[in-house]
């Protein structure tokens, strides 16, 4: 009997397999659609549950720091009269504390303790003719320079240095201006300054030959130009060959 009834409802499946799927499919559809309901359920209490503590957050008072010395309240969750919410916002500033900036800026005036060797930059030499003339014998020499120079700056001072020299004789040329002469100089024992004074101002941009003669001493100590010896075996003093050979 109960064969009989599994074989007819097997027929009948096989007969009706539309009918068959349709409620396979309707009995999914069912499953699901309780699936979601109870998934939305469970979002919507989550979702309560979220606002429940944002509105709790929103009833009190927040006091926020935005600076130093300024408090910055902020006080929402007041119901007025019509049901709406307010938000009050007051702001207090409070001194703040003494304090002191201090800048350093760099100085602009020399060290009066510090001795600046280096020669003003109003003139800038261009070109140098040296000669000069030792006498080994008297540990003596002659020279001669001749020194273009441009003027950068309009000035009426040419400044070099001098260590130990005999000046014997000064001439200066303005290649634009033939009245433009040399009338005296001084030096400045400190900084070894041989200061040229002209008759007048030269302009800037200016070129001008300043010819020195001077005279010094080979044996005024290891300095510049000097002249150097050595003893020798048999106790003679040889002076080195400039040439690179020793005699």
């Amino acid at each position: 009997m109960v064969n009989q009834l599994l074989q007819q409802s097997k027929d009948w499946i096989l007969k009706n397999k539309v009918a068959t799927f349709l409620s396979v499919a309707l009995f999914a559809m069912v499953i699901t659609t309780i699936a979601l309901a109870v998934s939305n359920n469970s979002n919507a209490t989550d979702l309560e549950e979220c606002q429940a503590e944002i509105d709790a957050f929103y009833a009190t008072s927040t006091t926020v720091i935005t600076s130093p010395g300024t408090t910055l309240e902020v006080t929402t969750g007041t119901e007025t009269n019509d049901g709406t919410t307010t938000t009050m916002v007051s702001m207090e500033t409070s001194p703040l504390p003494e304090t002191t900036t201090t800048t350093t800026l760099p100085t602009t005036t020399s060290n009066p303790a510090v001795v600046n060797y280096r020669l003003p930059d109003d003139n800038i030499p261009l070109h140098y003719d040296l000669e000069l003339h030792p006498d080994l014998v008297q540990d003596t020499f002659q020279g001669t320079v001749t020194i273009t120079i441009l003027h950068v700056r309009a000035n009426e001072q040419v400044v070099l240095h001098s260590h130990l020299l005999d000046i014997q004789q000064i001439k200066f040329k303005c290649l634009n201006d033939s009245t433009t002469v040399y009338i005296n100089s001084n030096y400045d024992d400190k900084l070894d300054f041989l200061k040229i004074n002209l008759n007048k101002v030269v302009p800037q941009d200016y070129i001008s030959e300043l010819t020195i003669t001077f005279s010094g001493k080979l044996n005024a100590g290891i300095v510049g130009f000097y002249s150097s010896s050595y003893t020798d075996e048999n106790g003679s003093q040889i002076f080195p060959d400039p040439n690179g050979s020793d005699e």
